[in-house]
């Protein structure tokens, strides 16, 4: 072989000499960081997926709501539950072992059974306080005798330093005791106040005439300082709280009467007058707290009853289109305005857009519309207070 063959020789792939082994390792290594660029560009990827994942938001649930047609009448009517006038829970000052119960026609006190004022509902046992009583009475005796003593010591003493026949360290020791004496008396006057109360405090009366609408406690029972033992309503005036939006705030004033029904007395109105209007919506819903005081004379309306308030009569003349009343909002950039959220399909979503509407009369939780909508459309009903403009819906009945 020449020389030039013997330098020209070129190593074969199977050849394991150290430049074949050195290649190799450049290879390994190459390869290595190729697939750790890989992986972090992956990890990269995924991250960025999830971060635009979390800021997605996602759709809203509202309810749906197909604008009909109809031809309202009847009123303004809102419904709500009865609360009492005045409603107190009544407790003990101090605990104690319950005594007795008031009877009422031969049984102890229940709840639903009407109460007088001032009557007494509930009587600890009084053993313990009428002793604390009698210990503190004595002491009470005792530091005001000693007072008295004190009070005719100094007015000697008084007589005799004036005419100089006692020294004045013996005239300010005397002044210095009854001093003293008059503060001991106060203090005792103050722990027998206190024990005399907790013995007028064993018996708990009620503050007005009324109903005992909850009961918790019976005979025997031990009850806690502060735990209230009844719950006593003056159901002789009853309230309700009714929600009303903003656009029928100028139909109702305080001071005026209103007829409200029940389904419990069907055919049967009552009377009721507005005494309260909230100065500001409810931040959820958007409405105003309105109550109304009903007389009850004759114990008909009972707590949690359901009431209608009528506001007024309103009669439409031909059938319109007609939707809930949360349908209705305020949009953001008009607030003077009123606009409801039309549904509108847009890339398989569906998006609520803001749409201007005009609207009629009010009755009960539904209202007309002249202008903006037409029957058959489908718009936000339930939820619509939490939407704005644009924002992804998903629809539920």
């Amino acid at each position: 072989m020449s020389k030039e063959n013997a330098q020209m020789h070129i190593p074969l792939p199977n050849e394991s000499g150290p430049a074949s082994r050195r290649d190799d390792r450049r290879v390994t290594v190459n390869g290595w960081m190729i697939v750790c660029v890989a992986v972090i560009a992956m990890q990269i990827v995924w991250g960025c997926g999830d971060d635009q994942a979390k800021k997605k938001p996602l759709p809203k649930a509202v309810q749906v709501v197909t604008v009909q047609e109809e031809a309202l009448a009847g009123g303004l009517r809102y419904s709500a539950n009865i609360k009492p006038n005045r409603q107190v829970d009544l407790a003990f000052k101090n605990g104690g072992y319950v005594a007795s119960l008031l009877k009422v026609r031969g049984r102890d006190v229940q709840e639903g059974d009407r109460i007088s004022r001032g009557q007494i509902l509930a009587t600890l046992r009084d053993r313990d306080y009428a002793l604390k009583e009698a210990q503190t009475r004595a002491a009470l005796t005792e530091a005001e005798a000693a007072w008295e003593q004190a009070r005719q010591d100094y007015g000697r003493a008084e007589n005799l330093f004036a005419s100089g026949s006692l020294t004045k360290p013996d005239f300010e020791a005397a002044r210095a005791r009854r001093d003293m004496l008059a503060a001991k008396t106060s203090a005792a006057r103050a722990m027998h106040d206190e024990a005399l109360l907790a013995v007028q405090d064993v018996s708990l009366r009620s503050p007005f005439s009324g109903v005992v609408l909850k009961k918790n406690i019976e005979q025997g029972s031990l009850v806690g300082p502060g735990a209230a033992a009844f719950v006593v309503a003056d159901t002789s005036v009853v309230k309700a709280e009714f929600g009303v939006p903003d656009v029928l705030l100028k139909h109702i004033r305080i001071g005026k009467t209103y007829t409200l029904i029940s389904e419990a007395f069907p055919g049967e109105e009552f009377t009721g007058r507005i005494f309260r209007i909230a100065a500001a919506a409810d931040a959820g819903s958007r409405v105003f707290a309105v109550e109304v005081a009903i007389p009850n004379p004759r114990d008909q309306l009972k707590t949690g009853m359901v009431m209608s308030l009528v506001i007024d009569d309103a009669k439409l003349p031909k059938p319109a289109a007609v939707i809930p009343l949360n349908a209705v909002v305020r949009p953001r950039n008009n607030p003077e305005a009123f606009a409801v959220f039309t549904i509108v399909p847009q890339g398989g979503r569906s998006i609520a857009k803001a749409k201007i509407v005009k609207l009629g009369e009010v009755v009960g939780n539904r209202m007309t519309v002249l202008e903006g909508l037409k029957a058959g459309e489908q718009i936000v009903g339930n939820g619509a207070a939490l939407l704005q403009d644009g924002d992804e819906i998903q629809a539920f009945k």
